[in-house]
């Protein structure tokens, strides 16, 4: 895993007579760039999303806690409205950013804390991305003519674009992005008010012909509060297979961290086309 320790320092240098917050810097710089984006800075746009996943890697639930209340939630929607460039430049951002969204949640159990990024990142707006990038695999037309009132699509063309999906390239850009929203709102679902709740539930069924493509697992984590020796964080432990349920999840920490140790967590991912080759025995042993 990351090195807490380090992760903590981007934020603040104890040992240093001035300490520097890198991760309210960098934030602020992202907050400007992304008042235009634009062919001049779509590379450094595309970085500074990664960077900030960067920070929030381990996890490290100060950093993510610092970067949702320096409004990280709103440089994700403005990628998301980005349409100025290239189809590929334009996924390439926009995947950027759906990861850094990701990694803004990674380790959370907080319904608080999700229910703060779903206000900030409304579901009609992540159907209407949806709907453009399923319009685009599907081959049926021009995606930046799918509006809010298209986001729900012919189960026709849903179907073709998850054919696509399935068949595209593990590198696609637009699938990436596609896949991350399905993984984000399969997250948010137990956090939900009943209102978002019911639209993530809707949502989901309607995009149901990319559910073989989604695997789940959960995973044991460590207790983020509690470092080894060496201050580095303990990696969480497989303990299901892909679709594997517990109904007995320990509580988090009040303070939303992440569960503490013997905790299971269930983690989301687009399973890899190499995997779909493999036999149920080579799966199980995997596994």
């Amino acid at each position: 895993g990351h090195h807490l320790g380090l992760q903590h320092y981007v934020r603040e240098q104890t040992d240093n007579l001035h300490s520097i917050n890198i991760l309210k810097d960098v934030s602020a710089l992202m907050h400007q760039l992304c008042q235009c984006i634009d062919a001049a800075n779509l590379d450094v746009v595309t970085q500074g999303f990664a960077l900030l996943a960067e920070f929030c890697q381990g996890p490290c639930r100060e950093n993510q806690r610092a970067l949702l209340a320096n409004g990280a939630c709103s440089l994700v929607c403005r990628a998301f409205d980005f349409r100025e460039a290239a189809p590929e430049a334009v996924d390439t951002v926009k995947a950027a950013a759906a990861t850094a969204l990701l990694s803004f949640l990674e380790g959370c159990n907080d319904s608080r804390v999700y229910r703060q990024v779903l206000a900030q990142v409304p579901i009609p707006a992540v159907a209407q991305q949806m709907a453009m990038l399923a319009t685009r695999l599907a081959d049926d037309g021009d995606p930046t003519s799918v509006m809010a009132s298209r986001s729900t699509l012919s189960s026709a063309t849903l179907t073709r674009a998850a054919a696509a999906a399935d068949a595209g390239s593990d590198e696609d850009p637009a699938v990436d992005v596609l896949f991350s929203l399905l993984i984000f709102l399969n997250q948010s679902l137990p956090h939900a008010d009943a209102e978002s709740a019911d639209r993530i539930r809707r949502l989901l069924a309607r995009y149901r012909h990319f559910r073989r493509q989604l695997g789940c697992i959960e995973i044991e984590r460590h207790d983020a509060r509690g470092r080894d020796d060496d201050g580095s964080a303990g990696g969480p432990a497989a303990s299901g297979a892909a679709g594997h349920r517990s109904n007995g999840a320990a509580s988090p920490g009040s303070d939303g961290s992440p569960p503490t140790s013997g905790a299971l967590e269930r983690v989301y991912f687009r399973i890899p086309s190499v995997c779909k080759a493999l036999t149920e025995k080579s799966k199980d042993q995997v596994l």
